[in-house]
């Protein structure tokens, strides 16, 4: 493609409505408004302990690992990390990686040398879907939540096929969670029936820290025998970045030999390291956090509600107002930008077609009175712009 090809492309994007940009003033640190699309739900990014915790570590440790983990980047302090992830999961091992989308993309290219057939929730995120794209493995598709059509494609591999089902805890774009007791009974079926092999990972970066016992997602539902995997991150409730597979000790020991984003990556800082365990130990010792954010999405729900506006059917921190096109989504952004509320419009392809959406996302960092503000604005917007009421997804 040629140079003007690519402004063409752009060009296109933007008449549709669905030009990406980069804009400062949504930047979370900046503090510049009242935000409502960032995924620090517990509001750890800002917690004094945390900070003061990153700062001990970049004294003691400097600012960057120095390579790959298996080279020198993997200190003592990420294996105290790993150890005391694995014992609240209750998984074997705990491997960390940069990002999420590191982590889901190298474990599903490492999984392409096995037999395995992938059968994904379609609303899966991108990080799934490039994986399996790297992957010889064959992917399927099932509805979402769906179990009956999981387990009809099921039945449907050969005898020299393993399954591999693969979904999200909490569903980035819709905030609604994986039907976990009646998956785990499809696949229980299908092994019972076969007597082959069939595997269950769960992406839990936006469960984990807010949902399950113990406050460990996923893996605080289930365990190590019924989800193989547990992906997740560190850039939601933990308020930091980076990632983390947790898994059996044999499937870390070959995701060490084969995951080529985990060995040919630098790893993350040892100061970093100190953050990530002081937000671990405040989402274990002090529940009002999540108590607060609870307390934030009920609150959210019910003034929508007295509202008539069309939410997702959502319980946790993500709460979708499907808007319908693209261009009228990011008109709404536009509007409640102006009032110095920030919530991104979600357009095409992140989500389907005709279903573009302001995602709102709620901490407990939220007041109520920023919540009653936000209703206000929207209020007053919607008196100025009625149309934005009218849903045409």
């Amino acid at each position: 493609m040629s140079l003007s090809g690519f402004s063409q492309y752009t060009a296109s994007r933007r008449e549709q409505g669905l030009l990406r940009e980069l804009r400062t003033e949504y930047g979370y640190g900046d503090r510049s408004g009242l935000h409502f699309c960032s995924n620090d739900y517990l509001g750890l990014s800002q917690h004094p302990d945390v900070i003061a915790a990153f700062q001990r570590g970049l004294s003691e440790y400097g600012c960057g690992s120095g390579g790959s983990p298996l080279i020198c980047g993997h200190t003592s302090v990420h294996e105290e990390l790993s150890e005391r992830l694995a014992d609240w999961m209750q998984r074997d091992r705990v491997l960390l990686f940069n990002s999420g989308y590191a982590a889901n993309s190298g474990v599903l290219q490492a999984l392409s040398s096995t037999s395995s057939t992938l059968l994904f929730d379609k609303l899966n995120h991108a990080s799934l879907y490039d994986g399996a794209q790297s992957s010889a493995s064959t992917l399927l598709r099932f509805r979402h939540n769906d179990m009956n059509m999981l387990a009809k494609q099921l039945t449907q591999l050969t005898p020299e096929q393993d399954a591999l089902v693969v979904s999200e805890g909490v569903f980035s774009m819709d905030g609604d969670q994986i039907a976990l007791p009646e998956c785990l009974h499809t696949l229980k079926e299908h092994r019972r029936q076969s007597d082959r092999e069939s595997w269950l990972w769960i992406d839990d970066a936006h469960g984990v820290g807010v949902t399950g016992a113990r406050r460990a997602g996923i893996a605080g539902m289930a365990s190590q025998q019924d989800i193989a995997i547990v992906s997740g991150t560190f850039g939601k409730a933990f308020g930091l970045s980076g990632a983390y597979v947790a898994c059996s000790s044999e499937l870390e020991d070959y995701f060490i030999q084969c995951s080529r984003h985990y060995i040919y990556s630098t790893a993350f800082s040892a100061a970093q390291a100190c953050a990530i365990l002081q937000a671990l130990s405040i989402i274990q010792q002090d529940d009002e956090l999540q108590q607060k954010l609870e307390f934030n999405i009920k609150l959210f729900r019910e003034l929508a509600s007295q509202r008539e506006l069309s939410l997702l059917p959502s319980h946790t921190a993500i709460q979708p107002l499907l808007i319908g096109s693209s261009q009228k989504a990011v008109a709404y952004s536009e509007a409640l930008k102006k009032q110095g509320v920030y919530c991104s419009a979600i357009r095409p392809p992140t989500v389907p077609p005709k279903q573009s959406r302001l995602r709102f996302t709620l901490s407990a960092a939220h007041s109520e009175s920023d919540i009653e503000y936000l209703f206000t604005q929207l209020d007053r917007i919607h008196e100025q712009h009625p149309e934005f009421l009218q849903n045409d997804a």
